[in-house]
């Protein structure tokens, strides 16, 4: 069966403890989105990165659309994973 999205179920997220966070909403635009409402979820304050501020806002036109802005969705993400690099907190891809 052929799904565009998935809902990601906390238990699932708090279990992965991810490093990073990142923030990108359909129809929103990428200075509204509020790390805030992220933060206030059950029991994700704790995760590793929220608790060092590592949540990240990236348009969904750079994330969820087809075409040539991917490549800069895909920059976008890297750079979340080069400051964890930077600072030692996750191994190399």
């Amino acid at each position: 069966m052929k799904r565009e999205w998935f809902a990601l179920h906390a238990p699932r997220v708090l279990a992965a403890a991810p490093d990073v966070v990142v923030m990108s909403w359909c129809g929103v635009k990428e200075e509204n989105y509020r790390a805030e409402i992220v933060i206030r979820r059950d029991g994700w304050a704790a995760l590793p990165a929220l608790r060092h501020g590592r949540i990240h806002a990236i348009s969904e036109a750079y994330l969820g659309r087809p075409g040539p802005r991917l490549v800069e969705g895909y920059r976008r993400l890297r750079a979340c994973i080069a400051e964890l690099q930077e600072q030692g907190t996750h191994s190399a891809i």
